[in-house]
């Protein structure tokens, strides 16, 4: 793992590294998500089959948090066993 310093062009656009897109497997035509945190932001390949970690169901509603991948149904799960535990 090393450090790669790219500019950002006039559209926005950022040419990734050919040795990172072999070793992530990122090829013409894939979609990448954009992860927000407290640092800033990191970039993953996008996959719209990976579970949730509560469910352990695939679906296309999944989201990132903390680097947990929860469907809306696991979000809701996780706030009511919460939400039960404070009273």
């Amino acid at each position: 793992m090393g450090s790669s310093i790219r500019k950002v062009d006039v559209l926005g656009r950022v040419v990734i590294p050919k040795h990172i897109r072999e070793e992530c497997e990122i090829g013409y035509g894939d979609e990448l998500e954009f992860i927000e945190n407290n640092k800033g932001f990191y970039v993953q390949k996008f996959n719209k089959h990976a579970k949730c970690a509560v469910t352990g169901k695939a679906t296309d509603d999944l989201k990132l948090y903390a680097g947990v991948v929860l469907s809306d149904e696991g979000v809701k799960i996780l706030k009511e066993k919460f939400k039960n535990e404070d009273d």
